[in-house]
């Protein structure tokens, strides 16, 4: 039975088919006729052709052939009333109403009805083979009979250009308002040429700086600076509001006296007005003698407007991802658009019944439609109903350092360890202070802009707080990064680039920390804002004045680097710190490409909360750092994904680009207010020594464990096992502590370990010993 059924509905369904087809044929052949004015058939078919659509009958025939071919290949009836067709309806009668104007003032001059004299004449003549024109045909006639005696012939001439208008716009699926943007910004394209004619006709020839070559490069690859944070479609009223607000960013063009920063006259003014600084441990100059770096030290940057450009991009892309909903049948619409730096993000607001997952499973699709070189979704968009879809620019934005800082609000102003990162999707300035983070943690591929953020971040807080008031310790394993920082006195020693070194740096802020939770202890107070409001109030009080405490700031730039020489020492101390140093106000900022389990413990990412994702190469990496997807469709360049503490989804920021340049113009700057002699470097004074003697002086045994073996001359483990009655682990560490202090030699095997260190030696280092 059910077989049956089946050969009877192909039956119907081939049927149908046929019909279609034969139609379609139908179609073309009489279309054929009437333009090839082919025996009876096509005479009587054109006259009747003639007589109904005029002079255009042409482009009815053309018509019937095209939606005859369709017919035929798609076994399908054509429809008839879509948009575009509605518009070329809209154009074929503004043509017929133009084309009727000569007929029209034909019958008027001799005081003929047009109706009817057009009937008359069209069928007592031979119109076939005449001159006179039948204009518009029958439907001209109409449209004049009806049209002319309400508005006269020339307000039916206007309506018809008005009808040919709209109409054109229904077939390219434009408005009024995109033609009148799309000619504005024609008219803007046009005056940037000829500005750009004028300045290459009149820019003087002057030498440029190399390094101001270097901005300009860098510059030119980061193009311009975009920030639009109103709704582009408001579909209540199907109107279009926008506000933008859009900067092409050019470096100024300057001579080179102009561009050529001067610190002769800061730094003079310092020096007469300066004081000999105390010679205290804590501080080496007054606060009242220190000047904070101005934002003049930062280079200066032309706006221009270019949001007309972005806006139209906008429209266009929102339009093509209604479409693409329209095509897999995902009822939803675009509700806002917001034009950032780097990526412009459309919210989408899907019907009722709509799942996310249907529209995260588009992704290629809408990627492919929008041309776009690789999306993100956020599904849904925190504290909205909405999902986002994130598109990159067509030219990736420059956010300058100078410009965030200048927007940081008033009431945060005095936060000293505020850092600004960039500006997010909205055009939002991003900024955190590092003391309510507690700890950072900056990963990402090579080049992705790791080190251009660490160097805003210290330049944010250098132009913010005094020597006094801010400490940093800088461990740099490459070398490179960090080194220009060197003579700043906010460093508690110079920027450490031994790894080895590097444990010992740590170890004294581990001390550091431990003495300072000493002092909360004896004050009673639990942070370090307690305390230092304590001896602030203490000194009021009493003529002995104390010293308040000034935040530490901790920042490692490649972590992985450090943890391949010298692990077990580095883990322990930046696991003991980040657990507990943030009440003590020390703060660390670890930069590292990806932190994996052999470079940061489970552990140490629990207590490091706030994070930063740069581009990485994969979803396995992004999870690595944030613990979520998303950072492997960043673009590179500063854009970043920012996980502060306590959030539950990552905002996406463009990060401040600072030059090289103008980090040198700020440490130049705080330099020339003190002399490099006098800033006191006793924090890592005679490290060298310190990391020989360092764990020589931990065990209680180790003067007798001296004296043995310079009386044996032979040691390892199993022999001071059983000459001091301990266990191995003991015996092996003091052993290893003497490997590495350099006072033994390596292990052969079975043999004893050779014993490099004189008896003077061993006296000397004995003495030492606590």
């Amino acid at each position: 039975m059910a077989q049956k059924k089946k050969v009877k509905q192909k039956k119907q369904t081939f049927v149908t088919d046929l019909y279609i087809e034969l139609i379609g044929i139908g179609l073309i052949l009489l279309s054929i006729l009437t333009l090839g004015q082919l025996g009876i058939i096509g005479t009587f078919l054109k006259r009747i052709f003639l007589f109904v659509f005029g002079e255009f009958f042409w482009v009815v025939a053309l018509a019937m052939i095209i939606n005859g071919g369709k017919m035929i290949f798609s076994r399908k009836v054509p429809t008839f009333f879509t948009t575009r067709q509605i518009g070329y309806y809209l154009m074929f009668i503004a043509f017929i109403s133009f084309s009727h104007l000569p007929v029209y003032r034909e019958f008027n001059a001799h005081n003929t009805p047009l109706l009817s004299g057009m009937v008359n004449y069209y069928w007592n003549n031979d119109v076939l083979n005449t001159t006179f024109t039948v204009g518009g045909g029958f439907i001209g006639s109409v449209i004049y009979g009806i049209f002319v005696p309400l508005m006269t012939a020339i307000g039916l001439y206007i309506l018809s250009l008005v009808i040919l208008c709209y109409g054109t716009l229904l077939v390219f699926n434009l408005t009024f308002k995109d033609v009148y943007e799309g000619i504005k910004l024609s008219r803007l394209e046009y005056r940037e040429k000829r500005m750009k004619k004028v300045k290459k006709a009149t820019k003087p020839k002057v030498k440029k700086r190399s390094d101001q070559e270097e901005i300009e490069e860098e510059a030119e690859e980061l193009n311009a600076m975009i920030d639009t944070t109103t709704p582009i479609f408001d579909f209540e009223n199907d109107e279009v509001t926008i506000t933008t607000f859009d900067q092409e960013v050019e470096l100024q063009e300057e001579g080179e006296e102009e561009l050529e920063f001067k610190i002769s006259d800061f730094a003079e003014k310092i020096k007469q007005e300066k004081v000999e600084p105390h010679s205290t441990i804590e501080t080496f100059m007054s606060d009242e003698n220190y000047t904070l770096p101005p934002l003049d030290l930062l280079v200066d940057y032309q706006q221009t407007n270019n949001s007309q450009r972005m806006l139209v991009s906008a429209k266009a892309q929102a339009r093509k991802l209604e479409d693409t909903f329209k095509n897999f049948d995902v009822k939803a619409k675009v509700q806002e658009v917001h034009i950032g730096p780097a990526v412009t993000r459309f919210e989408i607001l899907p019907n009722v019944g709509v799942k996310v997952s249907k529209i995260i499973g588009l992704t290629d699709d809408i990627a492919l439609a929008l041309a776009a070189k690789g999306i993100r979704i956020e599904a849904p968009i925190p504290g909205k109903s909405a999902i986002g879809i994130e598109v990159p620019n067509p030219k990736q934005t420059l956010v300058t350092f100078k410009e965030i800082v200048k927007e940081v609000p008033q009431k945060q102003q005095s936060e000293k360890l505020l850092m600004v990162l960039g500006r997010d999707i909205s055009g939002k300035t991003v900024y955190s202070p590092l003391n309510k983070m507690p700890h950072l943690l900056v990963a990402g591929a090579t080049g992705s802009g790791k080190s251009v953020c660490i160097n805003t971040i210290i330049c944010s807080i250098l132009m913010r707080a005094t020597p006094n008031e801010v400490k940093m310790l800088m461990i740099d394993p490459k070398k490179v990064e960090l080194n220009g920082y060197n003579g700043v006195p906010h460093l508690l020693a110079p920027v450490v680039t031994d790894p080895r070194l590097a444990s010992l740096a740590l170890k004294k802020v581990v001390t550091e920390m431990e003495y300072r939770y000493e002092l909360f202890s004896e004050s009673g107070t639990r942070n370090i804002e307690g305390y230092n409001d304590y001896v602030r109030h203490q000194n009021e009080m009493n003529e002995i004045k104390k010293t308040v405490l000034p935040f530490v700031v901790v920042i490692i730039d490649e972590l992985a680097d450090l943890m391949m020489v010298a692990s077990k020492e580095v883990e322990e101390c930046i696991m003991r710190l980040t657990q507990m140093a943030r009440a003590a106000g020390i703060h660390l900022i670890i930069a590292t490409q990806r932190p994996s389990v052999d470079v940061i413990t489970g552990v140490i990412k629990a207590n490091i909360p706030s994070r930063i994702a740069f581009g990485v190469s994969s979803a396995v990496d992004s999870r690595t750092i944030i613990d979520m997807p998303g950072a492997e469709k960043l673009l590179g360049k500063g854009d970043m994904l920012f996980l502060p503490m306590g959030a539950s989804n990552p905002t996406r920021v463009q990060g401040a680009f600072i030059s090289d340049e103008e980090v040198v113009r700020i440490v130049e700057f705080i330099k020339n207010q003190v002399q490099h002699e006098e800033i006191k470097q006793d924090f890592l004074e005679n490290l060298e020594q310190g990391q020989s003697e360092s764990n020589t002086m931990e065990d209680p045994l180790m003067r007798e464990v001296l004296s043995y073996i310079i009386e044996s001359k032979k040691v390892s483990a199993s022999l001071l096992q059983r000459r001091f009655r301990i266990g191995y682990n003991r015996a092996a560490r003091i052993v290893d502590d003497l490997e590495s202090a350099g006072l033994i030699g390596p292990s052969e095997g079975s043999k004893p370990r050779e014993v490099l260190m004189s008896e003077g030696q061993c006296q000397e280092l004995m003495s030492n010993l606590k």
